[in-house]
């Protein structure tokens, strides 16, 4: 893999020409997108987002070109099973900027007669269930 740029909190690329055909951008992030708040990596006027590969890029996140950026940011996932609800407590839900986890539900989930109680035993940080 070619050397990664790392990118401070705060920080962005600017994209002033086309990239050139080939071309891979290894961006590594000094702070990760959180739910609530996404990561701006580059300011371009074109969609360039298949150029760059993060290098440290979370499960469940995406870039997007969006008003001249691409952005980091989380995929929201419908939880609509209780076994996807359960998948997402144990993974502690989405990482919020306070340090807490996020779960959003959208729609009622009943359980059904095999499945098992819900384990909110996530170390780390506290799990919040926005229902």
């Amino acid at each position: 893999m070619p050397d990664s740029i790392y990118l401070p909190e705060g920080n962005t690329i600017k994209v002033d020409r086309k990239l050139a055909s080939g071309t891979t951008v290894n961006v590594t992030l000094g702070k990760l997108p959180t739910a609530d708040k996404p990561v701006v990596i580059a300011k371009s006027n074109e969609d360039c987002t298949s150029k760059f590969e993060i290098t440290n890029k979370p499960d469940d996140t995406e870039l997007v070109w969006e008003n001249d950026q691409i952005i980091l940011r989380y995929t929201s996932t419908e939880i609509t099973t209780w076994d996807e609800l359960q998948a997402a407590l144990n993974k502690g839900g989405l990482p919020m900027s306070d340090g807490t986890g996020l779960i959003k539900l959208t729609r009622n989930i009943t359980a059904g007669d095999s499945d098992t109680a819900l384990s909110f035993a996530y170390p780390g940080h506290d799990v919040i269930l926005d229902l």
